[in-house]
């Protein structure tokens, strides 16, 4: 029998990597990487997003369109592509 009360934390959630386009609207998260591109990285830092730094998804479509995040209370609008390439993890302090 299977004792699900021992289960650690970290079994509960995907092992994949999950990235700023396809995480969900109205939940915080965690930068941990960006991308390996020198410029993009430079591009995304003067925006504000640097590993390390709690966003929250606004809006943004799976597959297509911009994603928008809020950080530092300012609302930004990224390519689906460029937002496809930022790694998050879900933060402890999600308000919905």
């Amino acid at each position: 029998m299977l004792d699900l009360t021992n289960m650690k934390k970290e079994n509960q959630h995907p092992t994949h990597p999950l990235t700023l386009a396809a995480c969900q609207v109205r939940t915080e998260y965690l930068i941990t990487a960006l991308p390996a591109c020198a410029e993009t990285r430079k591009r995304l830092h003067s925006l504000g997003l640097d590993e390390g730094r709690t966003v929250r998804k606004i809006s943004g479509q799976l597959f297509k369109g911009p994603v928008v995040v809020r950080i530092n209370g300012t609302d930004l609008a990224l390519g689906h592509g460029m937002a496809s390439q930022i790694l998050v993890e879900l933060t402890n302090l999600n308000h919905s």
